[in-house]
């Protein structure tokens, strides 16, 4: 008997800890502003952009909200885990 599993987009996710879409966070990295698709205890999810860090880059994350007008400062350091490229 053969055993077939789903991959990518179609398979749950298989965490400890969930991932939030919603509230969705706003954020400032390296002096640009983001809106992340997902979050939880283990990092976010953001758009692409133009001179994207590789794997391994830290960055500073220098502010953080709820809504985007309201920002609280703050000084964290994130690592890139992941790059898909145009995803």
């Amino acid at each position: 008997m053969r055993r077939f599993f789903t991959t990518a987009r179609y398979r749950a996710h298989n965490r400890k800890d969930n991932r939030h879409e919603i509230p969705q966070l706003h954020l400032t990295l390296e002096n640009r502003e983001f809106a992340t698709y997902d979050w939880g205890l283990g990092g976010f999810r953001i758009d692409d952009f133009n001179g994207r860090p590789p794997v391994g880059d830290l960055m500073t994350v220098t502010n953080m909200s709820y809504e985007a007008d309201n920002s609280k400062s703050v000084n964290y350091t994130a690592v890139v885990t992941r790059v898909l490229i145009g995803k």
